[in-house]
């Protein structure tokens, strides 16, 4: 219980998450919605598009289909049932929001020159954080890694973990798409 409590306050000291209203969103924007996998939580993020267009992530059905896509706000929001964020950056941190877009769009037009997923070196964080920012990167991952290098029992718990879960992170239906996984 207390690492859940530090996980959710590290994560929103590291970026700044703010509860967002679907309507107020801007292209361009970097979102990402709250998942739990057999108790392991984390936090898939997308790039809004716009709401005739959606937001595009990187996911797929199992890891060797995921690539970047563009899927509905509602389907990336499991129709609702998952609290939206936006991340907020300090405008010189990030790219102009049409930019930010319009790399998504690329990315997601050209899926190839993105790479195949990993959970470590390649998921929906990195995405995301590449067309916001110019630099793929994953918070999560980062403190997770920090976090098993401090604590050998963090280290195993989240071994035990993803090994229990590992065949379900590419669930064949639209709950489980392409999460960002914390180790």
């Amino acid at each position: 219980m207390v690492y859940k409590q530090m996980l959710k306050y590290v994560m929103s000291i590291i970026l700044n998450y703010m509860t967002q209203n679907e309507t107020s969103l801007e292209r361009g924007a970097h979102i990402a919605v709250e998942g739990n996998v057999a108790g392991i939580e984390y936090y898939h993020h997308g790039i809004f598009l716009g709401h005739t267009i959606g937001v595009a992530d990187f996911g797929g059905n199992d890891v060797s289909d995921a690539k970047p896509r563009i899927v509905d706000i509602y389907r990336f929001t499991e129709e609702g049932k998952r609290k939206l964020y936006c991340i907020k950056y300090h405008p010189k941190q990030c790219l102009p929001p049409e930019q930010t877009a319009r790399l998504a769009e690329e990315v997601v037009e050209h899926p190839s020159i993105w790479g195949p997923y990993d959970v470590i070196e390649n998921n929906c964080e990195h995405f995301a954080t590449r067309c916001k920012l110019g630099v793929a990167i994953s918070k999560q991952i980062q403190e997770h890694i920090r976090q098993c290098l401090a604590n050998p029992k963090v280290m195993l718990a989240h071994i035990v973990g993803l090994a229990s879960v590992s065949p379900f992170l590419f669930y064949h239906g639209h709950r489980f798409r392409s999460p960002c996984t914390l180790l």
